[in-house]
């Protein structure tokens, strides 16, 4: 399974940002609902990210497959938020957590705990209200013995 996938879908549960905002640059409609020109839309990520709507009935499981798509989520997928303001940071960051993540799992293995509870807490950021537990095993390696 390619990382970007298994980051992409971590941060579909656990976004950065609890919300994106939006003012209405003009008088518009949205879904039935009159917007008047002005008035700011706050969008809460998390609430989008586990529509089942838009996600599938497994929208609170971690499931990296579902980006197998290369078809983009249509605004659907907000943890940089979208359109022009998109986080100028996000290329480094995912670049930053590839080189994280494969560090770690070169020594490691790792399983989430069969105790972990799925339970984002909306605070200045998006977090697990009950942390992560995960299990980590050092990965034996081979040794080799190189001579010069």
């Amino acid at each position: 399974m390619q990382l970007t996938m298994v980051i992409q879908e971590t941060l579909r549960l656990y976004p950065a940002g609890a919300f994106v905002s939006r003012m209405a640059l003009q008088e518009l409609k949205l879904g039935g609902v009159h917007i008047p020109k002005g008035v700011n839309i706050y969008i809460p990520v998390s609430t989008m990210h586990l529509d089942p709507k838009l996600w599938g009935p497994d929208a609170k499981e971690f499931n990296p497959a579902r980006f197998s798509d290369a078809r983009p989520q249509l605004h659907s997928y907000l943890p940089f938020g979208a359109g022009a303001r998109t986080c100028l940071g996000q290329g480094f960051a995912t670049a930053e957590l590839k080189i994280l993540i494969s560090l770690i799992i070169s020594k490691f293995a790792l399983k989430l705990s069969p105790l972990y509870h799925h339970s984002p807490a909306l605070k200045l950021i998006v977090e697990p209200e009950f942390g992560v537990d995960l299990t980590l095993t050092k990965v034996q390696t081979a040794s080799t013995t190189t001579t010069y």
